[in-house]
């Protein structure tokens, strides 16, 4: 009985424990709902505390009213550390961790004459490698997504592609995406036809894609899967 009720007493623990791992997360730019792992929240300057799957990924989801801008973004939320939402270039939004953000340098730091400073305190350097999880029968490329800056593009199969720090021509935002596809007879949507146009191919098909906002500067494998159109992240 005694033994029963100790294994009773550990379970409880690391239940206890396990359901304390929590971040938290503010905004300086106004109120936002937002999903996290399937959850609505809205935060302020105020901030919310919000359970973390850590070192397990995150989804969230910006639950903005126009269509077409509700994509799932996987993160790695650390636990006992607060993040805020901020504004980065050309109206698009970034997470940044708190610490990094209130920094007295960037009252005085001036966006362009100050770029590189303002770069090096804000982007988080991730070390991304891609493969496919079984050996492709068609030609698969991987692409990271970025139209501000010619980004690379390359063949993928069961080898790493070691793509490295996704590149930013500038401070747009940590928030990086990388599109599988591969060559086809038609473009079946206006996306396939301007990234083809992008990336030189006359037509593609659009495979599948993740986005995924992920700090500090560990690396990471993204694992496709094409048979079923899946992109997985893992730790590497």
């Amino acid at each position: 009985m005694k033994q029963i009720l100790l294994t009773l007493l550990i379970i409880l623990f690391y239940s206890i424990g396990y359901s304390q791992q929590n971040f938290v997360l503010t905004s300086h730019v106004g109120i936002h709902k937002i999903s996290i792992n399937g959850i609505i929240y809205f935060t302020d300057s105020i901030g919310v505390k919000i359970p973390t799957n850590y070192p397990i990924f995150d989804t969230l989801i910006f639950k903005a009213e126009f269509p077409g801008s509700n994509s799932p973004i996987i993160c790695n939320f650390k636990p006992d550390t607060i993040y805020t939402i901020s504004m980065a270039c050309c109206g698009s939004r970034d997470i940044i961790p708190l610490s990094k953000f209130e920094n007295d340098s960037l009252k005085y730091w001036d966006l362009e004459k100050d770029f590189d400073k303002i770069q090096n305190q804000f982007m988080d350097k991730p070390f991304i490698s891609i493969r496919t999880r079984k050996k492709p029968q068609d030609s698969i490329y991987a692409w990271h997504a970025d139209a501000a800056c010619r980004t690379e593009h390359n063949l993928i199969s069961t080898d790493l592609w070691k793509l490295g720090v996704p590149p930013k021509c500038f401070y747009w935002n940590n928030i990086t995406s990388i599109v599988f596809f591969k060559k086809s007879k038609i473009n079946e949507t206006i996306q396939e036809k301007h990234t083809g146009e992008f990336l030189g191919f006359d037509n593609i098909k659009i495979l599948s894609n993740i986005s995924f906002r992920l700090f500090d500067n560990e690396r990471f494998v993204l694992i496709f899967d094409y048979e079923n159109k899946a992109v997985k992240l893992e730790y590497e």
